[in-house]
């Protein structure tokens, strides 16, 4: 059967480094080329740093997602 229900999902943290992420990204497809269908790749940014979500969004194996959070003034 090759209609295989995902299994867990691979999340990866990503803030203000977008080499490391451009790293981890690379050693995660390496590896999971075979179980994508089981194991989807997300990538999730806390923060608004545009060279991460530039470098998130420039592979079309996972699914990025921003995060951004409002700090109260007071």
């Amino acid at each position: 059967m090759n209609d295989q229900v995902p299994v867990a999902a691979v999340v990866v943290m990503a803030c203000n480094r977008a080499d490391y992420l451009e790293r981890t990204i690379k050693s995660i497809l390496k590896y999971q080329s075979p179980l994508a269908s089981r194991f989807p790749l997300f990538i999730s940014q806390d923060g608004s740093d545009p060279h991460v979500k530039s470098k998130a969004l420039s592979y079309d194996q996972l699914t990025y997602l921003q995060v951004l959070s409002y700090r109260s003034m007071f």
